[in-house]
């Protein structure tokens, strides 16, 4: 190296054999604010009399996340001076004299792609995780009409419609498939094959190369300029635009909280947070433990038993009064029948049939929609034809034997069961209950201990022991 200069988030690197790399490095993701732009445009023309070519490209893990969102939120005068300096900086770029390489080390897309279109070779890296393509669309803004002819005079008319249509993006595969991207390669050899590159492309005589990508370029420049600004930046400040770069920022900043979290915690962020969960969980179980031995020790057996029975008596009339709604919104929603001969053909799609209603109403023709025949019973989803209504079939033989339960005949089993139970033993129904109550507590608590031992173990690396129930609180340093 000749020469290696920090430019703010752009490093400044020149080669024995004069290409100039510069490389970005603005975290998390390249986004390009005003302050990116101006240094770019800077970079480029402090290496325009030392370098013989060019190579742009990024130390992070993809390319250019685009343009920063934040600044799709300023005021007018702001937007309109941020997307000048964009247009002046993409134009410096796109008739730069030398020759121009594009090494895309990941993902690319919106202004990213811009770059790598504005150069004259594109090298991408074979990853199956990155991708590359104009997405405007996608957040409500058109791209600008020199947006289109950048892509148009790359893959073609009709390709660059239906990419800039959709807002796509696309893979690497894909890309180099279209032409988007001139080559892929594997990321250890992005930087040599861009520099074998950038020097092929140096061979032509400068005056020459710096002329002839003038003359088919010029036109394409002309469509930038205030005109573009402005209707960019009208674009920009719609309701349909704001609202979904508010929802990318409000999604970003969440994602980013999370990840400072886990940064701020420790280097070792992850397994810190698994191990704070299970500090957090052992601490509840130890304080319900412990409160239910302090209401032993207070109120003896028998008084912490009856205040159980008593909690057992609340929670079961909620649950009857659950079990109640629940059981008329099963009767108001069982489904209708479509009952078909037993040697019948079962319905098929496009089918007019007959169905019968669960409420007593007349039978009505509906027209089959769709049939489950994999369920027990088999179901088809079936629109009435007197109201258009969309609605869920149980689908029987006329003369079958055996009658399909639906939920209602469950709870309607199920209560019946324990209204004769009620009957038949009377109180003793409430003492079954404590004992089985009783039961249920004693084996959850010797899990729970069980569970809370080998919870401690694992995370001192001891082997399980019958220690005290003591506070767990677990260091932060790496096991």
């Amino acid at each position: 190296m000749l020469r290696s200069l920090l430019r703010r988030s752009i490093d400044v690197s020149i080669s024995q054999h004069r290409v100039a790399t510069l490389t970005m490095s603005r975290a998390p993701v390249n986004a390009f604010n005003k302050a990116l732009l101006q240094t770019l445009r800077a970079a480029l023309q402090d290496v325009q009399h030392e370098a013989k070519a060019v190579v742009l490209t990024s130390d992070l893990k993809c390319f250019c996340g685009g343009l920063d969102l934040t600044t799709f939120t300023q005021p007018r005068a702001e937007l309109f001076s941020f997307w000048t300096e964009m247009e002046e900086t993409w134009r410096s770029l796109y008739l730069y004299p030398l020759p121009t390489v594009a090494a895309i080390n990941g993902s690319s897309p919106a202004w990213g792609c811009v770059m790598a279109l504005s150069c004259d070779h594109r090298i991408m890296v074979s990853n199956d995780r990155a991708i590359i393509g104009l997405n405007e669309a996608a957040i409500g803004v058109q791209p600008s009409r020199w947006m289109q002819a950048l892509l148009e005079r790359v893959v073609g008319y009709r390709e660059a419609e239906r990419l800039l249509l959709q807002g796509q993006l696309l893979g690497a595969p894909h890309a180099a498939q279209l032409g988007l991207v001139d080559e892929l390669c594997e990321a250890q050899d992005l930087h040599e094959l861009a520099t074998q590159r950038a020097l092929h492309l140096a061979s032509t005589p400068p005056a020459a190369y710096a002329a002839c990508k003038r003359n088919f370029r010029n036109w394409v420049c002309e469509l930038s300029g205030p005109q573009s600004v402005e209707a960019k930046v009208s674009a920009v400040l719609r309701d349909e635009c704001q609202n979904a770069v508010k929802a990318q920022l409000e999604r970003h900043f969440e994602i980013e909280a999370c990840n400072g979290m886990l940064r701020m915690l420790s280097p070792h962020g992850e397994s810190v947070i698994r191990v704070q969960v299970m500090a957090y969980l052992w601490n509840a179980l130890r304080e319900e433990i412990t409160g239910t031995i302090d209401d032993f020790r207070e109120k003896g057996a028998w008084g912490a038993l009856k205040d159980a029975t008593l909690d057992a008596v609340d929670l079961v009339q909620d649950a009857g009064g659950v079990l109640v709604n629940g059981t008329a919104q099963l009767l108001s929603l069982e489904r209708p029948l479509l009952r078909i001969e037993p040697d019948g053909r079962a319905p098929e799609s496009g089918d007019e049939v007959q169905i019968s209603l669960s409420n007593g109403q007349p039978p009505v023709m509906a027209k089959v929609y769709a049939v489950d025949s994999i369920s027990e019973p088999p179901r088809a989803r079936v629109m009435r034809m007197d109201t258009g209504e969309e609605v869920l079939v149980d689908i029987v033989r006329a003369h079958s034997d055996v009658i399909p339960k639906q939920p209602v005949s469950w709870v309607v089993d199920e209560v019946g069961r324990a209204v004769v139970e009620v009957r038949e033993k009377g109180p003793g129904v409430l003492k079954d209950g404590v004992l089985d109550t009783v039961d249920i507590v004693k084996e959850g608590a010797t899990v729970a201990l069980t569970g809370a031992q080998r919870c401690i173990a694992t995370l001192r690396g001891d082997a399980v022991s019958a220690e005290p129930l003591a506070p767990c609180n677990p260091s932060l340093e790496p096991f």
